[in-house]
């Protein structure tokens, strides 16, 4: 039986991948590459040297951190409340409420993360662990970042479940040995089926209570 939940968090609590897509376009202008949002899609989920670094590749640049910071800080202008997913805040509020340990695992960067809780109305300190990209040697699809979350949360990983939307994401949580829900944000339930191999799938956040119960959490 599960004990835990472990949450990515661009794609599962807040909707913010096309954003994402449409800030790393505009946050390129300023050194010079007319990237499109498009450009972008094939790197969802991946660190910032790689999502940012390919693009730049593409069009003859080479990548600095400047370019990250600059990109996140036009991403925090735009990212809001209204981006966030339907019954993130209310699962995140039960599971404290219930004493149910959770952490939130999410590749970006803590700047990112940052902007993200903000909208969310949530501060870092409000809850049990976040563990960033900047956290790990390796990051998704590796499976470090879900093992450290759970271990910042004192769960073995394996009874853990872990919450993603991407097929990286899926990979990580399932080499962790947690059990694995895919969200239909950004991907559908075929695409999951077909490479991801999540053991659930959920079209939003709202079924995922069901899930926790079914494995033994009971909120």
């Amino acid at each position: 039986m599960s004990k835990a939940v472990l949450f990515d968090m661009d794609g599962v609590l807040i909707d913010s991948e096309g954003v994402m897509l449409k800030a790393a376009a505009a946050g390129m202008k300023a050194f010079g590459i007319e990237a499109a949002p498009e450009d972008f899609i094939p790197y969802i989920g991946m660190e910032a040297e790689k999502y940012f670094g390919s693009v730049m590749e593409k069009y003859g640049k080479h990548y600095t951190d400047e370019v990250k910071v600059h990109t996140y800080t036009v991403y925090g202008r735009i990212i809001t409340p209204e981006y966030v997913c339907p019954y993130a805040p209310e699962i995140l509020h039960t599971l404290r409420k219930s004493g149910i340990p959770f952490a939130i695992c999410s590749g970006a960067v803590r700047q990112k993360i940052g902007h993200n809780l903000k909208a969310l109305g949530l501060t870092e300190q409000e809850l049990p662990a976040v563990i960033s990209g900047d956290d790990v040697t390796h990051n998704k699809p590796d499976p470090e970042i879900y093992l450290k979350g759970a271990k910042a949360i004192g769960i073995e990983a394996k009874d853990c479940i872990v919450v993603e939307d991407s097929l990286g994401g899926i990979r990580a949580g399932k080499a962790s040995g947690a059990k694995t829900v895919g969200v239909g944000t950004t991907l559908t339930e075929a695409d999951f089926a077909k490479e991801g191999n999540a053991d659930y799938f959920i079209k939003s956040l709202a079924e995922l209570p069901a899930i926790l119960i079914e494995n033994g959490i009971n909120i």
